[in-house]
């Protein structure tokens, strides 16, 4: 489990100097990554004026790749918009570190004096993104960073992280799961609705039967099995919308 290298991680923080690096990862490729990158980016901002963390912030793009961002790359809307704003400044990287280095001369600036440094951004792989830092801030919404993926290989890597291990993380996701679990448990008061796991069906009169006779209900909610928060979320009142 994570409690081993967070209880390390915890006692470096107590003896070491400076501030602790913590790389907070969003985008992905999910319905949900515009709003992982609102998460992400809200976070890494918040952690810029603590006197404990130094946070990096880095974008898991749609094709799965890592970058490490510079402060300008981050500050963009979407997925898509950082991964063209990190191709467009690693193609002018030589030029960019020229002129940089000519405006802080000019200026006289000291290092202590600029907000941000002139780190470009770089793609990158999870262990090399992992390795600088002794703490990954998970902000990836759905998908690999919540089914327990990236849980599972930060445990193997020997890296902290926030929220649950791979096992919660997983029965979590699976909504149906989720809901069996939550009837099993037995507790006083608590319920979840009936649920049905089902396919996209060759028959979807006969599926629609089914599921409503299983659920014993007129109407649906339907929902995308593994994708975290409200996405893809449709009531259906009947056959036909069943059908489209």
């Amino acid at each position: 489990g994570v409690a081993a290298p967070l209880a390390a991680w915890r006692a470096a923080d107590e003896h070491a100097e400076g501030r602790r690096p913590v790389v907070v990862l969003f985008g992905g490729t999910t319905a949900e990554r515009q709003v992982s990158v609102l998460s992400g980016t809200n976070v890494w901002l918040k952690l810029l004026h603590s006197d404990r963390f130094e946070p990096r912030p880095a974008l898991l793009d749609r094709d799965g790749d890592a970058w490490l961002l510079s402060y300008p790359t981050a500050l963009r809307h979407t997925v898509e918009e950082i991964v063209a704003a990190c191709e467009e400044a690693a193609g002018a990287g030589e030029a960019t570190g020229r002129v940089a280095g000519d405006v802080r001369r000019r200026l006289a600036l000291e290092p202590w004096q600029l907000s941000a440094g002139d780190d470009r951004p770089r793609k990158v792989g999870l262990e090399e993104l992992v390795a600088a830092h002794g703490f990954v801030f998970n902000a990836l919404h759905g998908g690999a960073g919540e089914d327990g993926t990236l849980q599972r290989r930060l445990d193997a890597l020997g890296v902290a992280y926030n929220g649950s291990g791979p096992e919660a993380s997983a029965l979590a996701m699976d909504k149906e799961r989720t809901g069996r679990a939550v009837v099993a448990a037995g507790i006083a008061g608590v319920t979840s609705a009936p649920r049905r796991r089902v396919g996209l069906p060759a028959d979807p009169a006969a599926a629609w039967a089914d599921a409503v006779e299983a659920c014993g209900t007129a109407t649906l909610v339907v929902k995308p099995l593994a994708d975290g928060c409200s996405a893809g979320v449709v009531p259906l009142a009947g056959e036909g919308e069943w059908a489209a």
